[in-house]
């Protein structure tokens, strides 16, 4: 049990409704996702099975790639068709006006969080503030967003894809390309299309799941998620010092590089090491258990 899941999320389930539908499969493995999908959206939802639920971060920080769908002439307090939404007068962007508009949101840009959304705000979730009432004083925040194309336009609706980085927020994307345009916008549908190179091509419906044997099939290798990494494979002795917390010395140290992936023999990642002081590499995170050689997993 360490690999990772690529699941297809339904429209109507939270992110963690998944993970523990496969939790109750593999239990007591833990699981976790790498990377939240609101009920309202669908799509690549990357689950870390084991010990891979230690490299998630490594994940969520890759770029992301969005198809959304908007709804000019309409505002509500969640961005999206899933608050109370209410109209808003006025006469709707051309095809041209709206183009030009979205080429201005390519790059870092400046983006203050929806109200109903996961960002803290003097600890606690913007949305428990949202939900009493009490609107969350939430500060703009760079975001990067590699491309966005016009893909469909049907007045009112409006659909574009994204690729961009983490910590974006597609409704509030749409939100505030509305507000150039003097004019309002909600989000209506929202597919997440790839995590990295985890893409919507390769994932499988969160149904399909009904037996543990269905994840074992599913699984994807460790690896696949730190690809694109300089990799270093490690002698036994060297990945029990690394299980225990110590530090190596590795001869020839590869050139200028600042992280690697430590890998075994089958060519299982069992660290991601740090160079240190001394020409030293010291793990940041282990993969193996205390004391244990994973050089015959």
């Amino acid at each position: 049990m360490f690999g990772w899941l690529n699941i297809d999320k339904p429209q109507g389930i939270t992110s963690r409704d998944a993970v523990n539908v496969i939790q109750k499969l593999v239990a007591p493995a833990k699981v976790g996702h790498a990377g939240t999908l609101d009920p309202l959206a669908t799509g690549v939802l990357v689950l870390g099975i084991g010990p891979a639920t230690r490299l998630i971060s490594y994940v969520q920080q890759k770029p992301k790639k969005y198809r959304a769908r908007f709804r000019f002439g309409w505002q509500s307090p969640t961005d999206d068709i899933e608050g109370p939404a209410s109209p808003v007068e006025g006469p709707l962007p051309s095809r041209e006006e709206l183009e030009e508009v979205c080429r201005k949101f390519v790059g870092r840009v400046e983006q203050v969080p929806p109200d109903f959304s996961a960002v803290k705000v003097a600890g606690q979730r913007a949305y428990h503030l949202a939900r009493k009432g009490t609107k969350p004083q939430l500060q703009a925040r760079t975001v990067e967003v590699y491309s966005l194309e016009l893909v469909a336009y049907e007045p009112p609706e409006w659909e574009i894809v994204v690729r961009c980085g983490a910590g974006t927020y597609i409704r509030a994307l749409g939100r505030d390309i509305a507000r150039r345009l003097d004019t309002a916008a909600i989000m209506v549908s929202l597919r997440r299309e790839a995590v990295g190179n985890f893409t919507l091509a390769d994932a499988v419906p969160l149904e399909q799941y009904r037996h543990v044997e269905d994840v074992l099939a599913h699984m994807i290798e460790p690896i696949v998620a730190l690809g694109e990494w300089p990799q270093i494979m490690l002698d036994n002795s060297q990945q029990r010092a690394l299980s225990n917390g110590q530090w190596i010395r590795l001869a020839p140290a590869p050139h200028g590089a600042r992280e690697l992936v430590a890998v075994n023999a089958a060519g299982q990642p069992i660290a991601i090491l740090e160079r240190a002081a001394g020409g030293k590499f010291r793990p940041v995170i282990n993969l193996a258990p205390p004391g244990s050689s994973m050089a015959e997993s």
